[in-house]
Formats: structure tokens, C-alpha cells, sequence
């Protein structure tokens, strides 16, 4: 017995010569035949064939309209406007929006338990530069230099520091501006016990230097720091 096309819920009955309504039938089949091959050719040249792709964006996070054949609840939805969703287990694991912002639910690191820092190099197009956390010796009842940086390259530097030396206990800020051949050199700090350390700087052979002097207590100083540095 013929199955009956059904095409957008619109049945077209098969033509079956000999009733009373064949040519009916026949033309209603023929409309529909050629629903079909129009629908195929669609698909064909213009969706797959162009490379776009239409996907429905009402199904959500439980059923993501971009999945997988035997895990239909893991893919891609949209979680909102411009916002790409990520689901695993028909659960939101992710999004990512139009500026780029990537939003994970979990973060999880395993057999990976140390952290390596990196150099950020340049910021922005005013020459903006951040570096990564350092780590210096004061050596006790000396003086010496605890960084460098080129004098045509920087301008003014901002130093946020921590300062520990036996029971001593500093943290604070050390601002230093140059025109090239002169440094200034202010700041303030926060001591819970003295370090007996003090701070400096000047230019030599090119470079901005920030100095240390420290007092005689038979212990050296470590000082942790990052540098903001402009070449305005």
C-alpha cells in the first residue's frame, strides 16, 4: 500500500490509477514532489553548499542545538543575545559574549601544582608596561641595586613592594621620575616593625636605578615588588 508524502504537515496522497479522484492526486503528488526536490536543492547549494548554517536557539542549555549523535546533551547553545553557551550533561559549563569574555563555571587544575609567572610585555599604545612579580636580597649593612631599567625606555616608574627582614615587616609604594639624566624618588610605606632599609635612585650608564641602603642587624632583607612602568 503506498505511504502517503507528507511535506510541512500537508499530506499528498499517492495517485492510484483507477479512483475516482487519480487526477487530483496526481496533481497534488506532482506539487508536492516538486516541494521536495526544491527543499533537497535548498539544502544542498544553498545551506550546506554555502557553508551556513541555521540552528534553532530556543532549546537551550538541556538539549544545545549543536551536539553530538550519542551525547545529545553536550554542545553549543545560545546561552543569550551574542552569548555562546557551552553544555555538558545538559548543564551550563561556560559562556563566552560578544568582547570576548570568557565566563567558566569550575576551574579545575590537576597534575599541574605549580604556576610558572610570564613577562607581559607591552600594554597598551601609551607604553604601559607591568611586569611579573620579583623577588630581590637587600644584603645587610650595604648598600646596592635592586632593579634597572633602560632611561629611554622609562620615564616614570611605580613600585609596589613587601619588605621582610628577620622580625621586621614593611609593605608600600615607591614612585620614581626621571627626565633622563635626574631620578625623584617618593613613597610611602606601611612598617609593622622597622627594616632598618631605605630607598634611592639616579641614573647611570643609561639606566634608572633603584637603590637600597640598609642598617648593621646581622640579617639580610628580601623584598618582593612589581613594577608599573610609562615612557611618557
Amino acid at each position: 500500500m503506498p505511504v502517503p508524502l507528507i511535506i510541512n504537515n500537508i499530506t499528498y496522497q499517492y495517485p492510484r490509477l483507477g479512483d475516482e479522484n487519480w487526477g487530483q492526486d496526481a496533481t497534488n503528488w506532482a506539487v508536492g514532489i516538486t516541494q521536495l526536490v526544491n527543499s533537497i536543492d535548498t539544502l544542498v547549494n544553498t545551506t550546506i553548499g554555502s557553508g551556513v548554517y541555521t540552528f534553532t536557539d530556543s532549546v537551550g542549555v538541556t538539549n544545545p542545538p549543536l551536539r553530538f549523535q550519542n551525547n545529545l546533551t553536550t554542545g553549543l547553545y545560545l546561552a543569550n543575545t551574542n552569548t555562546i553557551g557551552f553544555a555538558a550533561n545538559a548543564t551550563s559549563v561556560g559562556t563566552v559574549d560578544s568582547t570576548g569574555l570568557w565566563t567558566l563555571d569550575t576551574l579545575s587544575v590537576t597534575n599541574n601544582t605549580t604556576l610558572t609567572t610570564v613577562d607581559v610585555d607591552q600594554i597598551n599604545a601609551n607604553g604601559y608596561i607591568i611586569d611579573e612579580l620579583a623577588s630581590a636580597t637587600l644584603t645587610d649593612n650595604t648598600s646596592g641595586t635592586v632593579f634597572q631599567f633602560a632611561v629611554a625606555d622609562n620615564k616614570n616608574i611605580i613600585v609596589e613592594y613587601s619588605l621582610t627582614r628577620s622580625t621586621g615587616k614593611e609593605t608600600g609604594q615607591i614612585i620614581m621620575s626621571s627626565n633622563g639624566t635626574t631620578v625623584q624618588v617618593s613613597g610611602q610605606a606601611s612598617t609593622l616593625v622597622d627594616c632598618g632599609v631605605s630607598f634611592s635612585g639616579d641614573v647611570n650608564s643609561g639606566n634608572i636605578r633603584l637603590l637600597y641602603t640598609t642598617t648593621s642587624t646581622g640579617s639580610n632583607a628580601t623584598m618582593k615588588y612589581v613594577t608599573k612602568r610609562w615612557n611618557d
